[in-house]
């Protein structure tokens, strides 16, 4: 099962021409990954502040479907995918009412190390996340 988040487009998320530019997209998107782990009770921000572990994204991409434009109601549907002990991709669904489907994309998250660069597995709280999501799935 997916996890759903609602945005309205801002006009900030526009350019000139009054549709959203490109890489606004996937900030949108990684507003939908910070709000499904809040739902799922991980606290990222303790995870930054504790030092240990970076989460950073090393694959992002997009296909664009659809032009968006300021005011219209998003629904952003996210997957998550676990790809082993220290990666996890994330795919995402955005679409406008009525139900037309804009964007897809995915980004690629992988654990390392703050201070080592190493990459290390994945804090146990977003393995079990990733657990759930692939449990759900499957149903």
């Amino acid at each position: 099962m997916a996890f759903i988040y609602r945005r309205v487009v801002r006009l900030a998320d526009t350019d000139a021409a009054g549709v959203v530019y490109f890489s606004r997209i996937l900030e949108m998107c990684h507003e939908a990954y910070e709000a499904a782990l809040a739902d799922a009770g991980i606290d990222i921000g303790e995870m930054l502040r504790n030092g240990a572990v970076l989460l950073p994204i090393v694959r992002a991409e997009a296909d664009y479907l659809q032009p968006l434009t300021y005011g219209q109601d998003l629904i952003i549907s996210l997957r998550p995918q676990s790809i082993d002990e220290t990666e996890f991709a994330l795919s995402y669904e955005v679409t406008f009412l009525p139900a037309r489907l804009a964007v897809r994309a995915q980004t690629r998250h992988v654990c390392v190390h703050s201070r080592q660069k190493w990459r290390m597995s994945l804090p146990e709280s977003l393995a079990r996340w990733l657990l759930r999501a692939a449990a759900e799935s499957s149903l």
